[in-house]
């Protein structure tokens, strides 16, 4: 349909911007503006895991190591027991259970941070931002060797403005994926470099580019998908020299792989993450709609992550993804003849890259941070479409139209979302550490008592209070459990003078993100099984369909030894709890956590009396 001109066409872009971005040195400005997006992560703080890596550096924390900080559980039973009685695990973690990660790269920069900054946050997250722009340049350089100048630098600008990329671009602990990333995108464009103009350093360069990203983390063996692609349908020379161009990155790529599995680095047992190998049916089943998942949330945000919280989400968002899926490709199609051919060929390898590099992604929950590398295609079709929209918005309304979408959805929304994110995170953290700070605890003697919280809200206040008080110096207890974080209201029993049965009201444990992380349902817990541990021993006396919903809890002390402490969540806090008389029950009813995000939390009530 055409529409007329004046006040109905779009103003044009102010000169000083379209200056500012021209290319070629558009793809430098948005490496700029990425780390000027980046920047409230400065006033952000520190968030949940760094906590734990920020201990382990100082020594004062074993659970992992100054240069393996990614090393949550080694399969020891033992090991997993200590880390239980001491804080943060929980006692239903498996004892088997295995998440190590090699990211000897990322740790080292983490070290770096402690060794230079003591505990200066706001310098930690400078770094970061450096990253973010060495990651936004990486991929700006790819988009102008193989796309159009102009879709290329609008390219690396919705690259630089991704929403996906928030959480690693803020939250210090997921900065791996970025020095992960970063070096990936470099190397491979020096391989295009390589290939493209034989550049002789390229070879070198890609391969050291690649090596260091499987340094940083797994998130860099997405780049191969991308090498792959673009020899098979990008070049055009024998496929003699593609396979022998293609074969020094694979060869590196399976010597990385074989030494992933061989040191035992992994996951194994979660119901969170999953072996691709060992797990391979469980992978299998998830893939369909998470894949539909992930490859349409970078087409339009969407609650991608609501399924694990709320399972009955899934079959809407997974047909919300094959709507938007469906729209971009019929949009896709629109546009497709008016293409130059060289874009047309980077379109094609871009998104088959994509979904190939989408796939290892599958192996846990869905989440927009894990599309550091597959972005490369989503921002490249959404700078497609936005300048075919531009070059035809004074004589199509449609076209009109859709510019205004794509800067809505893709540049002012993200935009904002930078811009809250970091400052909504803040408040979570400032709250748990309030929360620690005010607990109902005596300090004097703590180190001789144990302390088992009952019912705390949501992980943060769980399985995070204990190094929230070891991160402020506060006394450390002998001892600290937790009982259940189900989202539900709780009755406890006391049976006798060293017994407590716990009931989850209306639900069970093992249905949240953090209590499937720690045991999948391959090792369910059954009727009639007892745990046993250094302070207490736990019987399983009922299930439902992801885990237990009544226990009961024999302990070694008496309930009331001044040396066994119980407390409950009350008021936004940790109280004190005094368990009841013999042969009475209690009600502790679910009231908000400190995470604020009660959607997450089925059943969740107020924070009002009641």
């Amino acid at each position: 349909m055409r529409g007329g001109t004046g006040s109905r066409t779009l103003p044009a872009v102010p000169a000083w911007l379209s200056k500012a971005f021209a290319p070629p040195r558009g793809i430098y400005a948005a490496a700029l503006l990425g780390m000027a997006v980046a920047l409230p992560s400065l006033f952000m703080g520190f968030f949940v895991d760094d906590y734990l890596h920020i201990l382990t550096i100082e020594g004062k924390y074993d659970l992992a190591s100054p240069f393996d900080l990614f090393r949550f559980a080694g399969g020891d039973p033992e090991e997993t027991r200590h880390h239980i009685e001491e804080g943060p695990m929980p006692w239903f973690m498996w004892p088997h259970i295995e998440l190590h990660f090699f990211r000897p790269l990322s740790s080292a920069s983490m070290v770096l941070d402690n060794v230079l900054f003591g505990r200066n946050a706001v310098l930690y997250h400078l770094h970061s931002v450096l990253w973010y722009g060495l990651l936004v340049l990486g991929a700006g350089l790819i988009f102008r060797r193989v796309l159009s100048p102009w879709p290329a630098v609008l390219a690396a600008v919705l690259y630089a403005l991704d929403d996906a990329h928030i959480v690693p671009g803020i939250w210090w602990s997921n900065r791996n994926a970025l020095v992960a990333a970063a070096p990936a995108l470099l190397g491979f464009w020096a391989h295009i470099r390589w290939r493209e103009d034989g550049w002789k350093p390229g070879l070198p360069l890609s391969l050291a580019g690649y090596a260091l990203g499987f340094l940083g983390a797994e998130v860099a063996l997405g780049i191969m998908p991308f090498v792959g692609a673009f020899e098979i349908i990008w070049r055009r020379d024998a496929p003699a020299r593609r396979f022998g161009a293609l074969l020094p990155a694979a060869l590196l790529s399976v010597g990385y792989l074989a030494f992933y599995k061989y040191n035992g680095y992994g996951c194994y047992g979660s119901g969170i993450y999953i072996d691709p190998i060992s797990e391979w049916r469980d992978f299998l089943g998830f893939a369909p709609n998470r894949i539909l998942m992930l490859t349409a949330n970078q087409f339009l945000t969407l609650p991608i992550e609501g399924p694990i919280a709320v399972p009955s989400l899934e079959g809407p968002v997974v047909a919300a993804s094959i709507v938007v899926l469906l729209v971009i490709g019929a949009l896709l199609l629109l546009v497709w003849p008016r293409l130059s051919g060289s874009d047309r060929r980077a379109l094609e390898f871009l998104l088959a890259g994509s979904v190939l590099s989408t796939l290892p992604a599958l192996a846990t929950f869905p989440s927009g941070r894990l599309m550091t590398i597959p972005s490369l295609a989503s921002a490249a079709v959404l700078a497609v479409l936005l300048h075919q929209a531009w070059q035809n918005r004074q004589s199509l309304r449609l076209a009109r139209l859709g510019v205004v979408a794509i800067v809505l959805v893709h540049v002012l929304t993200p935009a904002l979302l930078w811009a809250t994110v970091p400052f909504g995170l803040r408040h979570i953290s400032q709250r748990g550490h309030e929360a620690a700070a005010a607990a109902q605890v005596d300090p004097e003697g703590i180190e001789e008592r144990t302390l088992v919280f009952i019912n705390p809200p949501d992980p943060f206040a769980g399985m995070y209070s204990i190094m929230l008080r070891r991160y402020d110096g506060l006394p450390r207890p002998a001892g600290w459990y937790f009982l259940s974080m189900a989202p539900y209201d709780h009755e406890v029993t006391r049976v006798d003078d060293h017994t407590l049965n716990l009931r989850v009201v209306d639900g069970e444990i093992l249905t949240t993100i953090f209590e499937k992380l720690v045991r999948n349902k391959h090792h369910p817990l059954l009727p009639g099984e007892i745990l046993r541990f250094r302070d207490f021993d736990v019987e399983i006396l009922a299930v439902g369909d992801s885990g237990p919903s009544r226990m009961q809890f024999r302990f070694k002390r008496s309930l009331d030894d001044p040396k066994l402490e119980l407390l409950e969540w009350r008021n936004s806090r940790m109280q004190h709890f005094t368990p009841p008389a013999v042969g009475e029950t209690v009600y502790l009813e679910r009231t908000r956590g400190l995470f604020d995000w009660d959607f997450l939390f089925p059943g969740s009530n107020s924070d009002e009396e009641k």
